[in-house]
């Protein structure tokens, strides 16, 4: 779920490693008009929701209507880098914010993530959850110094933490000498 809008309507983008396409309004059971029953779901920004919907389009462009309806979704917990080293290893997905530092050169993602709290390694970023790396980092375009956000699960590698998953891509601000830019 990314650039989920407010209202009760259920209206965002459902993003995957093949693309985006827009959910105009996703309810809780099949109904034939929206019923405004998305807040019951909990879903949030950056949730992994398996929906059922028509292919539908406006203006041309393709969108999942009829409005859909609700399957099943993953959740993710708000932490500090401090919370998600003191968690459990484990499937839970925790949504982290922080500082790239000690970025390494491939394809995978792999960094530092630095936030008030302390740091850890993440064991590679995606354009969006899937089951391997997929190489899709550098379509991100981060930078050494970039602020980002991410979601990946908590787990080791020789009994050092990391974020695994691979962790997936939410949105980022661009660190000081980049020329500002905001791509997230």
């Amino acid at each position: 779920v990314a650039n989920l809008q407010a209202g009760d309507y259920g209206n965002f983008d459902l993003v995957d490693a093949t693309g985006s396409v827009y959910v105009y309004g996703l309810t809780a059971t099949q109904v034939s008009k929206n019923d405004k029953s998305f807040p019951t779901l909990g879903i949030k920004e950056g949730d992994i929701v398996t929906l059922i919907g028509t292919r539908a389009d406006y203006k041309g462009t393709a969108q999942v209507g009829g409005p859909a309806y609700y399957v099943s979704h993953e959740g993710h917990k708000t932490a500090t880098v401090a919370e998600f080293l003191a968690a459990a290893t484990g499937d839970t997905w925790y949504q982290l914010t922080g500082t790239i530092t000690n970025l390494q050169t491939s394809d995978y993602g792999n960094f530092d993530l630095v936030d008030e709290t302390g740091s850890v390694y993440v064991y590679g970023i995606t354009v969006a959850p899937v089951a391997k790396n997929d190489k899709s980092f550098p379509k991100l375009g981060l930078k050494e110094g970039d602020k980002v956000t991410l979601i990946g699960k908590r787990a080791e590698y020789k009994g050092t933490p990391q974020v695994g998953g691979p962790a997936y891509y939410i949105s980022h601000e661009a660190g000081a000498g980049d020329g500002g830019n905001d791509d997230g």
